[in-house]
């Protein structure tokens, strides 16, 4: 993720069949993550949950501008492009087991924030 704080940032969690980790980090690297890139979103980051959890979950944290980022088609199936999108899906949804998503606004007022240095 860059240093900056984005105002809204979109939470996907993704929960994979025990043991079938491999299978959807190597979709996400060889598939996913290319389309990130083409579709210029920023902020973006991949994290696997390893304490407190399953390690079977992933999250994915994109940072959107406003509320219209949700009226507009999904700028990464649209980088992808609907077969490469469809073939994706194919590969990863067989053990998933649970996604979802949530949407958090920072609020600057209501935080604390270090001095810069």
């Amino acid at each position: 993720m860059t240093g900056e704080i984005p105002g809204t940032m979109v939470a996907h969690w993704v929960r994979m069949s025990p043991g079938h980790g491999r299978e959807y980090t190597d979709a996400v690297t060889s598939d996913w993550l290319p389309a990130v890139k083409k579709s210029g979103l920023k902020p973006f980051s991949l994290w696997q949950v390893w304490f407190g959890s399953q390690q079977s979950q992933y999250l994915s944290l994109i940072g959107i501008d406003n509320w219209a980022f949700f009226d507009r088609p999904d700028p990464i199936a649209a980088a992808m492009g609907n077969e490469a999108y469809q073939r994706y899906g194919a590969k990863i949804r067989p053990a998933m087991v649970e996604a979802s998503e949530e949407v958090y606004r920072f609020r600057p007022e209501l935080s604390y924030l270090p001095a810069k240095k």
